[in-house]
């Protein structure tokens, strides 16, 4: 999957434009860190133990292939925090992150990662429905920075897709892969091709 497929398809599936930040992470080519023993960059490793079952609970692992968790969406985002958010975006980012799990507490008495998997669907579902309705009734103002749960919601819902699609593993596993389109010949004659050949 291109680049230019995998913005389209988070845009699509996250009912919701692109953030600034979230489409320089997949233009950027950040990758999730993927040896063993793994410590967040950014992130807490608290933080990093609720955004991993965000996620799963987002893109669930499933018979037909992995979940966010398998293809470590978690550790995605830690990477595109740390190097493709500015110092305010950082901030709000662990404001969010830190609002959901209070949200959890007060709910359900429970931090975000120890809620059954069905208290976790329906306390995101309920978040899906308002960011959306309070996105498309105000609209965020380009530029405006202040901490804004809707806003961080739908970035944090485009942020687990865009890891999802842009994953190795997701490529290979469930779309169509081809590293190197077509055969590479890095020498052929002039007059064999009769032109250069643009880029």
């Amino acid at each position: 999957m291109t680049r230019r497929e995998v913005i389209k398809r988070t845009a699509l599936l996250s009912g919701y434009a692109l953030s600034a930040s979230v489409l320089q992470g997949i233009l950027s080519g950040c990758e999730a860190e993927t040896a063993p023993g793994w410590v967040p960059e950014f992130l807490s490793e608290e933080q990093g133990r609720w955004l991993a079952e965000i996620g799963e609970t987002m893109l669930p692992a499933s018979d037909s292939g992995p979940g966010a968790k398998d293809v470590l969406v978690h550790r995605y985002i830690d990477a595109v925090v740390k190097s493709c958010f500015k110092e305010k975006q950082q901030q709000n980012f662990n404001t969010g992150l830190n609002d959901l799990n209070q949200m959890a507490m007060d709910g359900q008495g429970k931090s975000i990662d120890l809620l059954s998997g069905d208290q976790r669907l329906a306390m995101l579902n309920e978040l899906d429905q308002t960011a959306k309705a309070a996105i498309k009734a105000n609209p965020p103002k380009p530029g405006d920075e202040t901490y804004d749960r809707n806003t961080f919601f739908l970035q944090l819902k485009q942020m687990v897709i865009a890891g999802f699609f842009t994953s190795e593993r997701v490529a290979k596993e469930m779309l169509l892969f081809d590293p190197v389109p077509g055969v590479w010949e890095p020498c052929i004659p002039f007059e064999e091709v009769g032109k250069t050949w643009a880029i």
